[in-house]
């Protein structure tokens, strides 16, 4: 389908390496420890899937394009069903691996996703304060603090909005992928913290 020649752009080049641990690029990838049983396969699935150089990233049917990923990694669809069934739909570990690959390709996009979840937990937490009208409050400034309540939630549904849809970008399509990157993403980031504490001991 592909010629050699169409894998040369990969940011990870996984294409004919015999073993995946001779990329040390892969060193940074959170989570790949884990994987021992089939770790050749399934990095180099994960990879070609996921890896923004990859030529599978010009098939816009997901479904098809992980069928084509596995079996360019070495599976057999009708053999290893079980472990493409846990991969096809990003059972854990797969979601803080892939999510960590995406970050370490697209560290702009990345640093957009966590300032915009910053500001969301900021003005989320803004809205938790419950506005009383009590003795000392007039008229006047009861309403200006709803006014101010309406502009949170509005900013709140924007910020919202705008990380969805910068979770989609990052997905590159794949919607069990979106739904995931969340909760991965605050794992890679509570990872980061711990790898820099430990590098500075």
């Amino acid at each position: 389908m592909f010629s050699d020649e169409d894998f040369a752009g990969m940011e990870f080049p996984i294409h004919r390496v015999v073993n995946v641990d001779d990329i040390s690029r892969l060193d940074k990838i959170f989570g790949l420890e884990v994987i021992i049983k089939d770790r050749n396969r399934i990095v180099k699935y994960l990879v070609y899937m996921y890896d923004a150089g990859s030529p599978f990233q010009a098939i816009r049917d997901i479904p098809h394009r992980k069928r084509l990923c596995a079996e360019q990694a070495g599976f057999d669809l009708s053999k290893d069903v079980r472990v493409l069934e846990r991969l096809f739909n990003l059972e854990e570990p797969y979601p803080v691996i892939v999510t960590s690959l995406l970050r370490e390709q697209n560290q702009a996009l990345f640093t957009s996703i966590i300032i915009k979840e910053h500001l969301f937990y900021q003005v989320a937490e803004q809205l938790l304060t419950p506005v009383d009208k009590s003795k000392d409050m007039d008229s006047k400034t009861y309403i200006e603090t709803l006014v101010k309540q309406q502009k949170l939630s509005e900013a709140l549904e924007a910020y919202q909005a705008g990380l969805a849809k910068l979770y989609r970008e990052a997905s590159g399509g794949d919607a069990a992928l979106a739904k995931t990157i969340p909760k991965a993403l605050a794992i890679t980031k509570t990872e980061t913290v711990a790898r820099q504490i430990m590098h500075r001991m």
